[in-house]
């Protein structure tokens, strides 16, 4: 089996346009060898990885061109039109150009981001594009980045960050902050729900004696087992408090889940962590 080739009318209807993922030229010449040729651009074209790719711009010599494509961003997906952006402000630099929503969870906007390579990439969720270089008012080499956010281990996507304040005794509570983080140990804010429940060490099954409960700016939004299991919601800056009460100096295990809705904050592709009571 081989792969199959286009027409050769389909191939002519492209003549003279410019491929959009590899940004090929068909070029217009009247040979034998032309439709070989155009097949060859065409398959090109089929493989390249085209979305989001930062070329020289026809604008100046210190502007690149950013083509269109669709991305997730800390979960939230973005479409952006294409367009050039100048980075004169960094000539004889380098400039780190990257994705960002500048919008909200609810109306995402996506934007292209840019700044030198000392102030460095955003610490809010992005995406790298590339590394441009620029010497005496011009362009000189484009450093393609995109291949982190493309050749991405999707189980490695998201970890969780706790900050654990451990009670002093057995009647005082525990203060257990849970962030969510990205593979550059970025805050993901577009998770909205945790589900969350206090297990015996290595079980599955509901702790006999520890009991959690909603933090400050933290909100119970369901209740699937009174003290023990619940989804809550984050507060407004994406962190989750939850407080962490246990009568018996024992380690139990908390079994977390993000959802982007309540109804969905199951059990699947859990984390376990552990917290030792005094």
């Amino acid at each position: 089996m081989a792969r199959k080739d286009p027409s050769s009318s389909t191939l002519q209807a492209l003549a003279g346009t410019r491929l959009a993922n590899s940004g090929a030229l068909m070029p217009i010449v009247q040979e034998a060898y032309i439709a070989a040729l155009w097949a060859e651009h065409y398959q090109l074209d089929k493989s390249s990885a085209g979305w989001f790719r930062v070329d020289l711009s026809d604008a100046n010599d210190t502007s690149v061109f950013i083509a269109e494509g669709r991305q997730p961003v800390a979960n939230v997906p973005l479409i952006y039109a294409g367009g050039d952006v100048d980075l004169a402000a960094h000539d004889d630099d380098v400039a780190y150009v990257w994705l960002e929503n500048s919008g909200d969870h609810e109306t995402p906007v996506a934007a292209i981001g840019n700044a030198n390579d000392a102030t460095g990439w955003p610490a809010y969720p992005h995406v790298k594009l590339a590394e441009v270089t620029l010497a005496s008012g011009a362009i000189t080499a484009i450093l393609d980045r995109r291949p982190e956010a493309i050749m991405v281990d999707a189980h490695a996507l998201v970890h969780y960050d706790f900050a654990i304040t451990v009670q002093g005794d057995t009647s005082t509570p525990s203060t257990v902050v849970i962030t969510l983080k990205d593979l550059q140990d970025q805050q993901i804010n577009a998770v909205d729900y945790l589900r969350v429940a206090v297990c015996d060490t290595g079980g599955l099954a509901t702790a006999a004696n520890a009991t959690i409960a909603a933090g400050a700016n933290t909100t119970a939004e369901l209740t699937h087992e009174a003290n023990k299991d619940y989804t809550f919601k984050s507060h407004t800056d994406g962190t989750f408090t939850i407080t962490l009460t246990n009568a018996t100096a024992e380690t139990v295990t908390l079994r977390i889940q993000a959802a982007r809705s309540s109804r969905r904050a199951d059990f699947s592709n859990t984390q376990d962590v552990t917290h030792a009571a005094p």
